[in-house]
This record gives structure tokens, sequence and C-alpha cells, in this order.
């Protein structure tokens, strides 16, 4: 990789010694996992906060910041609709996908489609499990991350076409880090916690949120609020440094561009083919995203079984790097990736609403380059996430 993908460096890095620079390369690791997750799963994930400095110690210290006022949301109501979710103090509730308990053979085919009432509450929640393997001047990193993102759709309005405007909150955040520097943790949820550093961009973005129209086919078409919803993020952001602040701002308004939810939020939720299905057909998407990464997912479903309620599907993809500049610049370093790899697993769809259940196991491999004034700095990856979506309707 050449370093015309990087983005260029600020000026103030020109006078940081190399040895200094490379000292921060651990510092590096969890913002660079982060951008991976954001970058392969498509879901909006804010970008963890750059530290300007040097960590004075193997460990980060905990900043005391006051926390956002807990979103109160309501319970899930009791239904028989196959999304409904077991009550359990996890985040997600464990469980594999499994085959619908009637028979697909009573029916003779089935029409996939988003289906969202007027007036109804969805809670949507994504969990991103990942363990990653770095080698660097003879030495392996492993590193440890959980994030988790909670976000209520309310349905505003709904179109004679079936499309409808949805309101998008964002009502929680869980981040928990294993790396060489120490171990982290923090949940929005826990009003006594502290904010570790790292993770002040996970705690800005609950509260905010903007409003989406979404197709019955399930692409985003339209989406409002999002300039009002970043200031809202980066104010509740304290970087002292002017170019650090910039170059983070600019990060941020990209990450979250209008083309870039679109993105972001159209792989969240299922891509529907056109017409009527029938147990074993199989459909290809290509998808192509260029959010922190370009990247380029071609995938295979197949519909293994169905019955009047539920959909399960099968998920094959394979993912690598696609053209074009990507990475980031944080002044005292910069840094990019080229990846590839597979990604199993299985969804189920709620005939009654569209909205899905889905286990997706990713198997990447890569290499991250640091450009270093100048300088490259390679970096083996080998990465094993497992990236979860549980779907509830709480309202009606």
């Amino acid at each position: 990789m050449g370093p015309d993908r990087f983005p260029k460096p600020a000026r103030w890095a020109r006078d940081i010694p190399i040895s200094s620079l490379r000292s921060l390369f651990k510092a590096v690791i969890a913002l660079a996992a982060v951008m991976l997750i954001s970058a392969c799963t498509g879901a909006p994930e804010p970008t963890a906060t750059p530290t300007p400095t040097e960590p004075a110690s193997p460990v980060p210290t905990a900043t005391a910041t006051e926390l956002p006022a807990a979103t109160e949301i309501p319970e899930p109501v009791a239904t028989t609709a196959p999304t409904e979710i077991p009550q359990s103090d996890e985040f997600i509730s464990p469980y594999t996908p499994s085959a619908p308990l009637g028979s697909g053979a009573s029916l003779a085919s089935v029409v996939l489609q988003l289906d969202l009432e007027e007036g109804a509450v969805y809670r949507i929640r994504t969990l991103t499990t990942q363990d990653i393997s770095q080698s660097f001047e003879g030495q392996t990193f492993e590193i440890g991350q959980i994030m988790g993102f909670e976000y209520m759709y309310t349905v505003t309005s709904r179109e004679p076409d079936g499309s409808a405007w949805v309101d998008v909150s964002y009502t929680r955040a869980i981040f928990e880090s294993e790396t060489p520097l120490g171990t982290e943790s923090y949940d929005s949820a826990d009003s006594s916690g502290q904010i570790p550093e790292g993770a002040e961009g996970f705690a800005a973005v609950v509260g905010t949120g903007f409003s989406m129209k979404i197709g019955s086919d399930g692409e985003i078409l339209e989406i409002e609020g999002l300039d009002e919803m970043l200031d809202q993020i980066l104010s509740g952001l304290n970087l002292p440094d002017a170019e650090m602040r910039q170059a983070f701002e600019l990060t941020m308004r990209q990450q979250y561009s209008e083309q870039a939810m679109k993105e972001q939020l159209g792989n969240l939720l299922f891509d529907f083919p056109e017409g009527s299905l029938q147990v074993g057909d199989s459909w290809s998407s290509t998808q192509e995203s260029h959010v922190m990464l370009p990247i380029i997912a071609e995938t295979t479903y197949t519909l293994l079984d169905f019955d009047e309620n539920t959909a399960l599907i099968e998920v094959r993809s394979e993912i690598r790097t696609g053209e074009g500049e990507g990475g980031m610049d944080f002044g005292l370093f910069a840094f990019d990736f080229t990846i590839s790899g597979t990604q199993t697993g299985t969804i189920q769809v709620d005939l009654n609403t569209g909205l899905a259940n889905s286990v997706i196991d990713q198997i990447l491999l890569g290499e991250m380059t640091m450009l270093i004034e100048g300088e490259e700095v390679n970096v083996p990856l080998n990465i094993n996430q497992t990236v979860q979506v549980e779907s509830a309707q709480l309202v009606p």
C-alpha cells in the first residue's frame, strides 16, 4: 500500500520524533478496532475519541464525566410475534436463530418486505464481539472488544406505498475493551459509572437522534436532522487541542454524512429481494461502504425455511477492501487498512414487520499501515468477530 491512500498528516506532527510517535502505537489499537467494526458491519457506531498525547501509564485514567440522563422506554408487550425477546439482564439475549415452528411446505411462497406500523415503537440492539491479534516489532498484541448500541425506531407516519418516516434515537451504548493498555468498560445505563478515555464518543451519542424515511424494500430514502445530531455529539466532547478537534470533527462529519448513514442504516436492515420466494431460493447482493474504509461485501442469501410468521435465511459473504482513499489522520499518526475475509450466519425475519434477528460471524485477515513522518509501519491483522442484531416491537 502506498501513502497516496492516506489523508494528509497534520502540520504539527512534523515536529514529533519518530520514537515518540511509535510509542503511541498501542493507543491506536482500540481506535483502529472501532473503525474496522464500523466499516465491516455497517452499524452506525461512533468513532472512539483520539487521545492527543502519549499516555502517562499503561492504563488510561478514567475521567469523571456526567452521563446523559437515562431515556425512559416502554417495556416489551406480550405478543405472539416471532421477534418477541425474552427478558434478560444481558444486553442481548444469547440465542441462535432457529427454524420456524411451522413448516414451509404448507405455504407455496413468501414475500419479504418491511411493514412498519404507524405509531409503533421498535427497539433495535446491535452487539459486536471482536478479537484481534496484531504483530508489531516482534510482539503479538491480543485485543478484545465488545460494543453494543440500542436504537428506538418510532414510526411517525406511513405512506400509501408502504414507506414510513421513522424517528431514530440512540438510547444506550456499551463498550468493553481489553488491550495492552488495560481493561476499560462503559455502559450508559449505569449512571454511577465513569466514562473511560476512548469511550467519550459512545457516551456523547446517547440521547441524540434523527429522522429517516424507509421504503418497503428496506432502502433508506431520506434522512433529516444529521447536522443537529452531530453538533450535539461534538458539543459533548472535550478535545482541548484545536487541530485534533478539527481532524476528529472532519472524520465525524464524514461518518455521519447523509450518504454514509444511508449505507450504514441500510445494512442494519435486511436487504429485501423483489418478488416471491420459495424454500431453497437464493439471491445475491453487492454492498459498498465508503464510511471510514472503502469496503465491498458480496453476499449470497438462501431461504432455508419459513412459516406464516418467520423466515430463516442463510448468509454467506466475501469481504474485501475497495479502491479509494481511506484511513484516518489524527495528526500524530495516520493509518489505513487492507482487509479481506468471509462472513457466515443466519437471519430470522419477522414477516409481520420485516425486522430481523441475526447472528453473523466474520473472519478477516489483513494489514494495518501506519504513516509516521512519511515512514510506513505495517502491522498484520487477524480479526474474528460476531455481530448480533436483535429486534423487538415495544408499542403497541
